[in-house]
């Protein structure tokens, strides 16, 4: 399950990713570059699965977590078995950097 399908993620993000749109997410992450927008994150992966903000109060903060999980079955999340992509914004909205955990075919 997972936050995208497609060219432009915008659809519900608790569907199963089969092999191709798995790939295809992947390579959209790969594109992203330190120093793009939050809008351009989600423009290209669609609206994250957990969006943290972290940090000093709820108005400022210093590192905002946007977590994009896969899931092998339409059970919870599972960090340790499912898969996930990870990207970390600066206070500014920017990205600092990304961290993919998920296996291609």
């Amino acid at each position: 399950m997972l936050v995208a399908a497609g060219p432009r993620a915008e659809q519900p993000h608790a569907i199963q990713l089969g092999a191709a749109a798995k790939r295809a997410l992947v390579e959209r992450a790969l594109t992203l570059k330190k120093g793009d927008a939050y809008s351009r994150v989600t423009e290209l992966l669609g609206k994250p699965t957990l969006d943290q903000k972290i940090g000093v109060g709820s108005a400022k903060f210093l590192v905002r977590s946007l977590k994009f999980y896969v899931v092998k079955s339409a059970s919870v999340y599972n960090e340790q078995l499912d898969e996930h992509i990870d990207v970390y914004l600066d206070m500014h909205d920017r990205v600092k950097s990304i961290y993919i955990k998920v296996e291609v075919e």
